[in-house]
């Protein structure tokens, strides 16, 4: 059953909600990569209505139409993305699987979160020539990051590395928006590349 969405903080949604949400309404795609084309298109200025975000979601996850009650849930869903994304730095937190699930699981869901982030910047078309180097790096780094290979296997050492990127992939997604959007707290560029 589809979670209701009620008023307040407690009620956020996340990775597993989403994934209800996909599995009951029997769509086989990703909800990471859901997640990255809304911050792509977020981070490049795009401001989505109501109906032309559950049009993409529609789309994205290949139905015909969607009841009210996940709507509901994707326009809070949508809402609550914006939200974090101007709160800055401390704000954006990447919609992928819990620690508990294998590393390969977790490894695919951000390589695909990054693939939907590098289409919805590019469907959103900012200008490529206004970009910074900064940027441009974490674009090519994401890039990277969404041809990920999928034969991790569980140990601390591969933990920590997913680890880090994850972060880099959310600092990098928050960069990209403090430069895109006027109105964004600046946020500077993640210590490391990935070159």
């Amino acid at each position: 059953m589809i979670k209701p969405i009620l008023s307040g903080q407690n009620n956020a949604v996340d990775f597993d909600d989403l994934c209800n949400l996909f599995v009951e309404l029997e769509s086989c795609n990703a909800p990471a990569e859901l997640h990255g084309i809304m911050c792509g298109q977020l981070a490049a200025g795009k401001r989505l209505s109501a109906n032309e975000w559950i049009a993409l979601a529609i789309e994205q996850m290949q139905l015909s139409e969607l009841p009210d009650a996940a709507r509901a849930m994707l326009q809070a869903f949508y809402d609550q993305t914006l939200k974090q994304l101007l709160g800055g730095e401390f704000g954006l937190r990447l919609l992928l699987p819990d620690e508990e699930d294998e590393i390969e699981i977790r490894a695919e869901a951000l390589g695909q979160w990054c693939h939907g982030f590098l289409g919805g910047f590019g469907l959103a078309s900012p200008k490529a020539d206004a970009l910074s180097e900064e940027v441009v790096g974490v674009l090519q780094d994401f890039a990277e990051i969404a041809q990920i290979q999928l034969d991790m296997e569980e140990s601390e050492e591969n933990e920590v590395s997913l680890m880090e990127v994850s972060e880099y992939v959310r600092m990098g997604a928050l960069v990209v928006f403090s430069e895109c959007n006027p109105e964004a707290p600046v946020i500077k560029p993640p210590s490391t590349s990935l070159h």
